[in-house]
């Protein structure tokens, strides 16, 4: 287990395996509405093994988010799985995640992302973070 941040009770942690990366599936699909397959966890996975972080409050997995680099350089980066659990929401978990996952990525990288529409307020905060990003939204 490598924990990139960690406070007393929060720690960011690289997933090691698909089960890490399961959680975010199972609660976007069943609380957030994403429209997710059935496997969807293992193909995540795949593609970026070494890009797939999830936040724990204590036992309870609380976060995630996933960077899938393109490009021998990685010139461009897809973010993605990006999720808090509702109830901790506004409370720096979720900044502390992103933060985790965006300090790996190399300054000039583009990245692209998707935003679901009740998230797009939480999503005009990429303004702050210095580099291109570009997003849609989905309905």
């Amino acid at each position: 287990m490598l924990h990139i941040r960690s406070s007393p009770k929060f720690s960011v942690i690289k997933a090691e395996s698909q089960n890490e990366v399961t959680f975010a599936v199972e609660y976007g699909r069943s609380e957030e509405s994403w429209g997710l397959a059935t496997h969807d966890d293992e193909i995540f996975f795949t593609l970026a093994p070494q890009r797939c972080y999830y936040g724990m409050l204590g036992d309870e997995k609380i976060s995630f988010i996933q960077i899938v680099p393109y490009g021998e350089k990685e010139e461009y980066c897809y973010l993605g799985m990006y999720i808090v659990k509702k109830e901790y929401r506004h409370k720096g978990y979720g900044k502390q995640t992103w933060d985790s996952a965006w300090a790996e990525l190399p300054d000039s990288c583009l990245v692209g992302l998707s935003a679901v529409i009740p998230q797009e307020p939480a999503s005009l905060v990429l303004k702050q973070v210095g580099t291109n990003v570009h997003f849609c939204l989905m309905p």
